[in-house]
């Protein structure tokens, strides 16, 4: 470089060089891209844990001390429960298929059972 100018002296090497550099640029895109998805949890969250009926496999209410957990995601007309939309949702589009929250793993099965399991 002189005077702010970039002086080529070899037009082969340049172009080798610029080509290395997109390569290396595709790579690390293709490194973040499948890295955040891998690594993204969505953590908390606008949920309110407390407002859904969970219950025991026998179907008695649990306790949030209870280890595991199930409840319903939907109503008998299919519909999302206003408690449990936003949850169902992020655990439907994360890449795990789950949601860390409030010290739960919480886990969509059958598509309409939300299980909650202490972490």
């Amino acid at each position: 470089m002189t005077g702010g100018r970039i002086i080529i002296d070899d037009p082969g090497r340049l172009l080798s060089f610029i080509e290395e550099l997109e390569e290396n640029v595709a790579r690390l895109r293709q490194f973040f891209a499948q890295g955040f998805k891998m690594n993204q949890e969505p953590d908390g969250g606008p949920y309110d844990l407390e407002a859904i009926a969970w219950k025991l496999k026998d179907g008695s209410p649990a306790t949030s001390e209870d280890p595991w957990a199930w409840a319903y995601a939907y109503d008998q007309d299919g519909s999302l429960h206003p408690e449990t939309g936003a949850l169902v949702e992020d655990v439907q589009d994360s890449p795990s298929a789950r949601v860390i929250a409030d010290g739960y793993e919480i886990t969509l099965s059958k598509g309409r059972f939300l299980n909650r399991r202490l972490l």
